[in-house]
C-alpha cells in the first residue's frame, strides 16, 4: 500500500525515480524484509542456519553448546556438528526430541523437522 504526501518544493512534478512525487511505500523493519529476500534468492536454510549459529548457547545451553554446533540445513533437515562420538550417542538417544523443539520454537515448526548429528572437529569460538 503506498501512501501520498505532499512533497516539499515539488508542486506535484515526478522524481527523478519515475514515481510520482512524495509517493512513499509503507515502512518496514529490515529484518522483517531478511527472510522473504532470502527465501527468494533460494538462501532462506542458510538464514535459519545463521540464525541458529548466533542463538545456539541459549537454545541449546552452555554444556551442550560446548560440544555442538549447527550446520546446514539440508531440505528440514538441520546437520548438528558434535565434537565427540560420546555426546553424539547421547544426544541422539536423550537429547533430540528436546534440542529439536527448542529449535523449532525458534524457527518455525516447518523449516526444521529433524536433526541429524554428525562427528566434527571443536566448536568454533573454544570450548
Amino acid at each position: 500500500m503506498k501512501r501520498r504526501v505532499k512533497a516539499a518544493g515539488h508542486g506535484g512534478r515526478r522524481s527523478r525515480a519515475g514515481g510520482a512525487a512524495g509517493t512513499v511505500p509503507d515502512a518496514a523493519a529490515i529484518g522483517d524484509i531478511i527472510p522473504a529476500v532470502m527465501k527468494k534468492a533460494g538462501l532462506e536454510g542458510a538464514h535459519w542456519a545463521a540464525v541458529l549459529e548466533e542463538d545456539w548457547a541459549a537454545l541449546v545451553g552452555a554444556a551442550v553448546a560446548a560440544h555442538t554446533r549447527p550446520g546446514r540445513i539440508s531440505g528440514r533437515t538441520l546437520v548438528v556438528f558434535v565434537d565427540h562420538s560420546v555426546w553424539l550417542n547421547e544426544l541422539a538417544r536423550y537429547g533430540k526430541r528436546e534440542m529439536l523443539e527448542k529449535i523449532r520454537a525458534r524457527v518455525g515448526r516447518g523449516k526444521v523437522t529433524d536433526l541429524r548429528f554428525e562427528i566434527a572437529g571443536p566448536p568454533s569460538g573454544g570450548g
